[in-house]
């Protein structure tokens, strides 16, 4: 199944994780991006703006999001091609945090981001869209 996720930032260098539950099917109480599947006829930035709101509490409109990358693979779990649609959304003060699904969340930093139990595509994924901001910085 096509999905999203997204990377949530704070402006200043900091990234919003969420933390998965103890009864996740997959990677239990490991730390990941906030999204899930697309739904049959949804485009991937309403997918996005939905599981947002699911997920975080947070209401947004496309403009709100930018579309970072989409990843193609081979999925582990059912072996078929999968596209994965990575987006980005920078938090606003106004924007308040109402969890919605997963055990919890925290802010990290790049550094404090390594040591962390990533699901195992999101990792790639965020680490990716930090070092393209480094790139981009020269």
């Amino acid at each position: 199944m096509d999905g999203v996720n997204i990377i949530i930032e704070d402006g200043k260098g900091n990234y919003l994780i969420q933390q998965r539950s103890d009864d996740a099917p997959i990677w239990p109480n490991s730390w990941g991006l906030w999204g899930g599947g697309i739904d049959e006829g949804e485009s991937p930035i309403l997918a996005a703006i939905r599981e947002l709101e699911e997920e975080t509490g947070i209401r947004v409109g496309e403009e709100k999001l930018t579309h970072f990358k989409t990843y193609t693979f081979v999925s582990k779990r059912t072996g078929k091609m999968v596209n994965k649609h990575v987006y980005i959304l920078l938090l606003e003060p106004e924007m308040k945090i109402v969890l919605g699904e997963g055990k919890g969340y925290a802010f990290f930093n790049k550094d404090e981001l390594v040591p962390l139990t990533f699901a195992d595509r999101p990792k790639q994924f965020l680490f990716d869209y930090i070092a393209s901001k480094n790139e981009s910085a020269f």
